[in-house]
């Protein structure tokens, strides 16, 4: 078996991931708060547009994932007193897999 060269496995991209991320978020936000200028109720209105909208994707995704692990709570028991896998990458994969739906 090879050794595996993490240099030449690079994502191909010049900028990395968190570059990608914070660039994409400052166009975001960029164009929600273009030409507000200083007043604070047109900005106050956005936040809280803002977040009502991730508040109930939040909340629905986790209701889901909530729900899903109820339903498989015997086997989450089991496969943990086994030793399988522990619980919170469990946790933390149903709710990313409940997520993208």
């Amino acid at each position: 078996m090879s050794v595996l060269n993490l240099d030449t496995l690079g994502s191909g991209y010049r900028a990395g991931y968190w570059q990608q991320l914070d660039t994409s978020m400052t166009v975001l936000f960029g164009v929600l708060y273009y030409g507000q200028g200083y007043n604070y109720s047109n900005v106050d209105n956005i936040k809280g547009a803002l977040n009502m909208i991730l508040s109930r994707t939040s909340m629905t995704q986790a209701t889901v994932a909530l729900t899903t692990l109820i339903g498989e709570e015997a086997l989450l028991c089991r496969e943990h007193h086994n030793r399988t896998y522990a619980m919170f990458p469990y946790i933390l994969a149903i709710f990313t897999t409940q997520g993208q739906r």
